[in-house]
């Protein structure tokens, strides 16, 4: 995929996402790692994303760097994936309407309190409440060896988010 070309189709469709933008951060190593971009007119845990495109070299972004995460076995006992993005949002039908025009993602199930959407294998869930008192979950899947046992969902709330793990 190209952010050039994704904006393009959006912007057809009506979004207000801005010009893509350069951006680049060093890591510690002196590494510069980049990325290019485009934001909606504002940020915020009802607004809708930006859209990235990462640089796929060097570091963290090269070829190397991606099969070696894939593989990646995490202290919480084993590979793990982000599956679902849970957000609490004012108003769930400004919410999807602005996810829609801005970003292309159409949600289902919308009721006034509740909308879902599949965004390659992963889910965003809209609920309607006020941000500052259910914070945004991210939901985490963790891969077990098939003789390892599963624990229980697992909660903490850090960082201003609430992190759900499962496996």
């Amino acid at each position: 995929d190209s952010v050039d070309a994704d904006l393009e189709t959006l912007r057809a469709a009506g979004s207000d996402l801005g010009d893509v933008e350069a951006r680049s951060r060093t890591r510690p190593d002196g590494e510069e790692v980049r990325w290019r971009a485009a934001f909606p007119p504002s940020l915020g845990p009802a607004e809708p994303p930006f859209i990235v495109e990462h640089e796929l070299v060097g570091a963290e972004w090269g070829e190397g760097a991606r099969a070696a995460r894939a593989g990646f076995v995490h202290p919480i006992g084993g590979p793990a994936h982000v599956t679902a993005l849970e957000l609490p949002v004012p108003d769930i039908a400004k919410a999807t309407s602005a996810y829609a025009r801005t970003v292309g993602i159409a949600f289902s199930d919308i009721d006034p309190r509740n909308a879902h959407a599949a965004v390659g294998p992963q889910v965003v869930r809209l609920h309607h409440d006020a941000p500052w008192w259910n914070p945004a979950v991210v939901e985490i899947v963790v891969d077990r060896a098939p003789d390892a046992s599963g624990s229980a969902p697992r909660e903490i709330d850090a960082l201003g988010v609430r992190w759900r793990i499962r496996g």
